[in-house]
């Protein structure tokens, strides 16, 4: 492994080797320990803060008139074709039902039923939906 730089790079901790070393086995062993060894000590920080973070008691859960809007918009996709009865094109309209209500989590909260099977039963036409 050798440790090369062109220019002088300011640093918090001293240079270890000094410029166009080539460092042994043993030295780069021992700088990877040493390196492993902080950032184990960083991480186990991280965790620490983030179990602190956590024990803090959350906030209630929203109710439906306070739910929060996702930062996101829903995707601008075309409804589902109308199904008139043939069982053939059945599989075919359910897929896109399901994906049409999949794509749309705020129109479909939580895909709830009621509102599922209410934008189904305005899809069907004729036989079907008689």
């Amino acid at each position: 492994m050798v440790r090369k730089t062109h220019a002088p790079v300011p640093s918090s901790r001293p240079t270890r080797f000094p410029l166009h070393h080539v460092m042994t086995e043993a030295e780069a062993f021992a700088a990877l320990y040493d390196e492993n060894h902080l950032l184990r000590k960083r991480l186990a920080a991280l965790e620490e803060e983030s179990r602190t973070q956590n024990s803090t008691p959350s906030p209630p859960a929203p109710t439906p008139s306070t739910a929060i809007v996702p930062p996101f918009k829903e995707p601008k996709i075309g409804e589902p074709s109308t199904f008139d009865g043939k069982a053939s094109e059945f599989p075919s309209f359910f897929q896109q039902c399901k994906l049409y209500i999949h794509m749309k989590p705020i129109t479909f909260r939580e895909h709830d039923d009621e509102s599922c099977v209410a934008f189904i039963i305005f899809r069907l036409r004729g036989v079907s939906a008689e």
